[in-house]
């Protein structure tokens, strides 16, 4: 028989699968709690690990962002700005309430109900990061964009996203939430490398964020988003739609009506840009380096001060454009230096086609390719390049006068050339391309006798635009003419400029507070940062005699009258042993014997050589040191003529001390450094000294006048003025160094021109015809409002008529010539009456001079 199942009741089978299901519960339970254990305690470690060297957040007063250093002039202008970030903090009671409001709208509606954390806003952007496998999605409350702002680096990463998390609870615990909104604001990105608000609403709107009205409030509350791609600059439709959707937000919120809102939307983006004229950057450039070694870089670019400099705005940019100028003006004396670079014409035609459809792309508006711009090719390099390699070249740039670019030539005739501009066409006639002679400093060259002797179509050359007529009505500038050429009526008239070799400095000094109020170290600083008005040393040539001139005269033995022999002489040099037949600069002319004050005027250098061979050299040196030249100075009989190097600031600053009646002080770049918190850190002023005796530098001061005044004098050009103006022109052996310096009672001015490797520039380019042209377009300028005044006359000078043949008294009833003496130092005698020999001229003090 078969064995067969018994099967238990129904109750006990559900009794059974009851207890099973149970245990499997507790099971599951046991092990839920488990994980939720774990997970709590990872979690847990997890932000214990990651939270343990971050910044706490205690107080507000721990925000100390990068700030913009601010460079300004004596009179409150700003000229200039040091910064990684463009900041400037604004303190919480400036910040308008709507403008948080508008915020709050824009970026994180919750601002005021979380804590920190939007968790639903998380797990949205968790389950995109998981859908996509990478951490791609953001959910930035605005405590969690001052966190990632402030401290974390922009990576996207799980750790990064745990930190942020930690920072944004720990902000929320120990700050306001109006301190949250006050670092926020100050701290996140506009674009156009301006951080905080109220860096924003100066550089867009021209004004502090506390005059903001409710559509500008609404356009920068929305640029945070995507700085880059909503500009109102760059693109103001997408700018204005991201103002619009801002209003429609408040509204929702409840900040401000639908009529409020629909008015603000319905007007254009309201821009008033606003920013300053950075001037005189080698200037701007000496301070930041004294700051930095002074203050270290990161508190010069990050630690919000305010550095008020010397430098006079207005006197500053004539500085920069008329050494700019000179220079130029100066090159075209020694010649044409064309580019080794031409290009294909009708690659040219090519380039056109691209850039046109790349405008129609942008949009009209797009300020990277203005409707009057010039194509400047500087970048391109080789012969016959072609269309491609042009396009990767093209600097797109604002036509306007005084504009410099690279452009290839389009025709050339006897008489004209014409250029392709871009989008307009530049001409140039012969008249003005007669300087163009092959470049050969120091050689003549023949100059050339037609336009196609300087210039071949398709070579490019460096031109300056001189006038932008007003495009004509039928095509507007900025398009293409037929077959795509260039609009060809009216021309725009430029000039040929070649990139100077040749470079220059100007110094401007204040004789009364020292304040340097211009300085200028070059022709172009971003080619050149090296500034020659501090960090070069040259030889000043004849721009020393008045050192040697002022030691002559306090020593007591010379006057301006005394006579001197000028006269072809070897000398033994006492210092250095050697011997040495000094000649005159020029025309190595000699005149025999004269005053000092004529020797002067016609920078006699065979006087000099007898000067210093009667005085010392050493009484020149410490001559020297009393008038503020710190340079080193070697006894030589050749120190006379200039051969000790020194740098343009020192001989202005020089120069300054005569023209301060014998006060020396220290230039002064830098006035005043104060903090971000208004901490003075250094403040200077002038601490005059008298160095020199007043009535010593005023007789020098009279003798130098007659450098200018004298119509054979070195300097006679400066007459033009029509003031009282005392200087002296200088040129180093050879040509390498020219020099002109001279002050009138308020300013002093002292130009070098030269080649930085010390080549020649040729015998014709001296003082007066490389640097003094320089020095009368900007004294022109500068003097121009300012009224005419003379040298003040101090204590212990005396004035008599002298014989200028003799350098005697004049006697009774005979014409004579005005003199100035330092006191006692009058001659005692008088010169014979007209038909009587003088015995004193048949014999000379040791073949020098002799004090009459």
């Amino acid at each position: 028989m078969s064995e067969q199942q018994v099967n238990p009741p129904p109750d006990e089978s559900r009794q059974a699968r009851k207890g099973s299901a149970l245990r499997l519960a507790l099971k599951l339970l046991a092990v839920g709690l488990l994980v939720a254990v774990l997970g709590t305690g990872g979690v847990v470690g997890l932000f214990a690990y990651y939270g343990r060297e971050l910044p706490s957040f205690e107080k507000l007063e721990d925000y100390h962002p990068p700030e913009t250093t601010r460079v300004y002039d004596r009179d409150g202008a700003q000229v200039a700005e040091f910064a990684h970030e463009r900041r400037t903090v604004v303190p919480k009671e400036r910040i308008p309430t709507l403008l948080k409001q508008a915020v709050i709208s824009a970026e994180d509606a919750s601002f005021y109900q979380h804590k920190g954390l939007d968790y639903v806003g998380i797990a949205r952007a968790a389950l995109k990061d998981l859908t996509q496998l990478r951490m791609a999605q953001g959910a930035s409350t605005i405590t969690q964009q001052v966190v990632k702002n402030m401290v974390l680096s922009p990576e996207r990463s799980m750790a990064r996203k745990v930190k942020e998390a930690i920072l944004a609870r720990r902000l929320e615990q120990n700050l306001s939430k109006e301190d949250i909104l006050h670092l926020y604001l100050n701290h996140i990105y506009f674009g156009h490398s301006r951080y905080g608000i109220e860096e924003a609403a100066q550089h867009f709107f021209g004004k502090p964020v506390d005059r903001l009205g409710l559509g500008e409030i609404a356009l920068l509350a929305g640029l945070p988003q995507s700085p880059e791609r909503l500009s109102p600059i760059k693109h103001p439709d997408r700018a204005k739609a991201r103002q619009a959707y801002v209003l429609k937000q408040m509204v929702e919120n409840g900040f401000i009506t639908k009529a409020q809102a629909d008015q603000e939307a319905s007007r254009p983006v309201p821009l008033a840009l606003r920013s300053f004229e950075a001037v005189g950057p080698y200037y701007a450039e000496e301070v930041r380096r004294q700051l930095v070694e002074r203050y270290g870089e990161a508190m010069v670019y990050e630690g919000g001060m305010r550095i008020d400099l010397g430098m006079d705005r207005a006197l500053q940019a004539i500085a920069d454009q008329q050494l700019e100028v000179g220079i130029e003006e100066l090159d075209h004396k020694i010649g044409f230096k064309a580019l080794e670079t031409s290009v294909d014409l009708q690659a040219l035609d090519a380039v056109r086609a691209k850039l046109l459809e790349k405008m129609k792309a942008a949009g009209s508006r797009d300020p990277s390719h203005p409707t009057a711009a010039i194509w400047d090719f500087s970048k391109a390099t080789g012969t016959k390049a072609g269309s491609d390699q042009l396009l990767s070249a093209l600097d797109v740039r604002e036509l306007r006068k005084g504009a410099h670019a690279v452009v290839p030539v389009s025709t050339v005739s006897e008489d004209a050339a014409t250029f392709d501009l871009g989008t307009r066409r530049g001409v140039v006639g012969f008249e003005q391309l007669k300087w163009a002679r092959p470049y050969s400093p120091g050689k003549w060259t023949q100059p050339p006798k037609r336009a196609s002797d300087v210039l071949a179509a398709g070579q490019l050359v460096r031109i300056r635009v001189l006038e932008v007529p007003a495009a004509p009505a039928s095509v507007p500038a900025g398009t293409s003419g037929q077959a795509g050429k260039a609009v060809d009526d009216p021309p725009v008239p430029v000039a040929l400029a070649s990139v100077p070799q040749v470079q220059g400095a100007l110094v401007v000094v204040d004789p009364q507070t020292r304040h340097v109020v211009a300085m200028a170290g070059g022709y172009d600083f971003s080619a050149s940062p090296f500034n020659r008005a501090t960090q070069a040393h040259r030889q000043p040539g004849s721009c020393f005699k008045p050192i040697l001139y002022g030691a002559a005269l306090a020593s007591g033995r010379f006057t301006p009258a005394s006579i001197v022999n000028d006269a072809p002489d070897l000398f033994r040099d006492p210092w250095t042993g050697k011997e040495w037949r000094p000649k005159n600069f020029e025309d190595n002319e000699f005149e025999g014997p004269m005053i000092l004050r004529r020797a002067l005027a016609r920078s006699k250098n065979t006087v000099a050589v007898r000067l210093i061979d009667a005085i010392g050299a050493q009484a020149v040196i410490d001559l020297a040191r009393k008038a503020g030249i710190n340079s080193q100075l070697t006894e030589s009989l050749t120190l006379a003529l200039g051969t000790g190097e020194v740098s343009p600031l020192e001989l202005a600053n020089a120069y300054a001390t005569f023209a301060a009646l014998g006060k020396r002080a220290e230039p002064l770049l830098i006035v005043r450094v104060t903090d971000r918190s208004g901490k003075v850190l250094e403040e200077h002023h002038a601490v005059p000294e008298e160095t020199i005796p007043p009535a010593v530098a005023y007789v020098l001061t009279s003798m130098l006048r007659s450098v200018i005044e004298y119509d054979d004098g070195t300097g006679h050009a400066a007459s033009q003025l029509k003031r009282p103006i005392a200087g002296k022109t200088g040129t180093a052996s050879d040509g390498r160094d020219a020099w002109f310096a001279a002050y009138t009672p308020d300013l002093v001015a002292a130009v070098w021109t030269g080649f930085d490797d010390h080549s020649s520039m040729g015998q014709s380019m001296t003082g007066g015809r490389a640097a003094l042209p320089i020095w009368m377009g900007f004294m022109r300028e500068a003097l121009e409002k300012r009224p005419r005044i003379d040298f003040p006359m101090p204590p212990g000078v005396e004035v008599v008529a002298i014989d200028p043949k003799t350098g005697l008294r004049a006697p009774d009833g005979a014409p004579g010539r005005q003199e100035f003496f330092v006191e006692g130092t009058v001659p005692k005698d008088f010169a014979p009456k007209p038909g009587e020999a003088d015995k004193n001229l048949l014999f000379l003090e040791d073949g020098g001079g002799k004090r009459p």
